[in-house]
Formats: C-alpha cells, structure tokens, sequence
C-alpha cells in the first residue's frame, strides 16, 4: 500500500510537470475531469509561468530570464513539444528579447509569430485541437482579460475598504477574468469537438 501511494504520487508528479498520464489511474484521470482541473496534467503556459518564476525568484530578473530561456529550451523535448508549450515558450522568448534590446513587444503579435512558427515547421497542425485550443484561449486573454476584470472591479473600486482586501478582491477578479475570457474563445472549438 505504501508502494502503491509512492507509485501513485509519482505518476501525478510525472503528469503534472510533464504532461505525462499514463502512471495515473483511470479514477484519477476521471477525478480531474469532474472537478474542472484536467488542464493541470495538459503542459501548457501555466507550466512555463511557473518555470520562469521559479528562476526569476531564485536569480532575480536580469540573470533569472536567461536561465529560464535556457531551461524552456530544454523543457520543450521533455514534455513532447505540444502546440501549447511551444506557443508559451516562444511568447516568452520574444519578451525576453524585447526586454533586452529595451522594445516593447505586443503579446498580439508574439501569438502571431508563434502561429507561424508552427505553421511553418508543419501546416497540418492547424488541424490540431491542441493548437486551437491554446491560440484561441491565449487570444482570448490578451483581448477580453483587462476589461472583464476592470469590469469586476469597478464596484469596489468606489468603496473604500482596505489594502488588503482590495488586494484579495484583484487576485479573485483576476483569476476569474482569466478563465472566462479563455472560456469564451475556446468554447466554439469545446462545443463542436466535444
């Protein structure tokens, strides 16, 4: 039974930093359908955000996002190159560049150059769910994301309440925000596929 937890946290470690699955049960695999969450064991931007913070914290800025590049570099092969870490990784080489050569760069056109990057390494990934998915919840965030939270915000933003809880309020709307803008834009490819 002891031998059967390890296993068992290891096949979720596995799943959850490589996107890997197939050491996880089927009622775990089930569990996170039900509960909303399956898109933790799918490699995507969020693992790269956490990568990259993880650097940044332990390096700081400057010298962090340089090992973060390098470390994406090496992620890529170990997670199987989906559409979705490809697009992350190469949105965040773009900033970084950007933050470099001191330019700003558009999170619109940083998608774009990643869609055509993949485009060009293999046409037919249009067709990948994956990659619609991916673009289209991005897409979603960087057009809905802001004015959805200030939205969310604008009641408390008249009240007067502390720091503190208006802090606690931005991280909620925030999160919020994120995920049904993504909601919105993928939900066309969710409805017609699934």
């Amino acid at each position: 039974s002891i031998l059967e937890d390890k296993l068992q946290n290891a096949g979720f470690m596995n799943g959850l930093l490589f996107g890997d699955t197939s050491d996880l049960s089927i009622y775990i695999k089930q569990d996170f359908q039900k509960s909303g969450l399956s898109h933790v064991l799918a490699v995507s931007g969020m693992h790269i955000g956490f990568i990259v913070l993880l650097f940044l914290t332990l390096f700081g800025k400057r010298f962090g996002m340089i090992i973060a590049c390098i470390a994406l570099i090496f992620f890529v092969p170990m997670t199987g190159a989906s559409p979705s870490v490809i697009r992350a990784v190469i949105m965040y080489l773009i900033s970084v560049g950007g933050f470099y050569l001191r330019r700003d760069h558009s999170l619109l056109h940083s998608l774009c150059f990643a869609l055509i990057f993949l485009l060009i390494i293999n046409p037919y990934s249009v067709r990948s769910i994956s990659l619609q998915l991916s673009f289209l919840a991005t897409l979603g965030i960087i057009f809905i994301y802001r004015p959805l939270q200030n939205l969310f915000l604008k009641p408390i933003k008249k009240t007067n309440h502390s720091r503190l809880l208006k802090r606690l309020v931005y991280i909620i709307t925030g999160v919020l925000s994120c995920s049904i803008s993504a909601c919105i834009f993928t939900s066309p490819i969710l409805l017609l596929n699934f």
